[in-house]
């Protein structure tokens, strides 16, 4: 009995040194296996974090289009109210063009004679202008000067002041000049 036992011992002293191995083998499997995924943890992290930072980037430069956007928008909404105010002013303007043109159609007297009539109102003033003036484009010039001397000799379209309400008004601005 006593070999056999030693011959058993033995043999079950192998097979306890097989199952170690295997299960050193299968611990050391397991441990490759943790790390590997331990490594694709690492890499997903990463892979999450760029694209977090992507995201917040893409929020930033969202907002910011947003806002000039709105600048833009609030810019092209002046920029069409202003568009209105000045066609109200062109259709006003015409509309007083219209009633002027009513009120003085082509001049009875040449150009000659207004010119002399705006002379005789300020003889000093229009010898002036002659002196001073530059050669430019006549026909416009005329037409600009016959213009302003029918203003002056029309009593409809500008109502005459009498010197003293002039005066007494000289520290308020004359609105009618705007």
């Amino acid at each position: 009995m006593g070999s056999g036992s030693c011959c058993d011992c033995k043999e079950i002293v192998g097979r306890i040194m097989k199952q170690v191995r295997a299960e050193s083998e299968q611990w050391t499997e397991m441990q490759e296996m943790l790390e590997q995924v331990r490594l694709e943890m690492q890499e997903l992290q990463s892979s999450r974090d760029t694209w977090q930072r992507r995201a917040i980037a893409s929020d930033i430069s969202l907002s910011s289009l947003n806002s000039q956007m709105l600048e833009w928008k609030q810019r092209t909404q002046a920029s069409e109210h202003h568009a209105e105010e000045l066609q109200k002013k062109v259709t006003e303007l015409q509309g007083k063009l219209h009633t002027f043109k009513s009120h003085f159609p082509a001049p009875s007297l040449p150009n000659r004679a207004w010119s002399e009539a705006c002379k005789m109102e300020n003889p000093r003033g229009a010898k002036a202008q002659q002196h001073h003036r530059p050669p430019q484009d006549g026909g416009k010039e005329k037409e600009k000067h016959v213009l302003i001397c029918r203003v002056k000799h029309s009593p409809s379209v500008i109502p005459r002041r009498s010197p003293l309400q002039e005066i007494g008004n000289i520290s308020l601005p004359r609105q009618w000049q705007r």
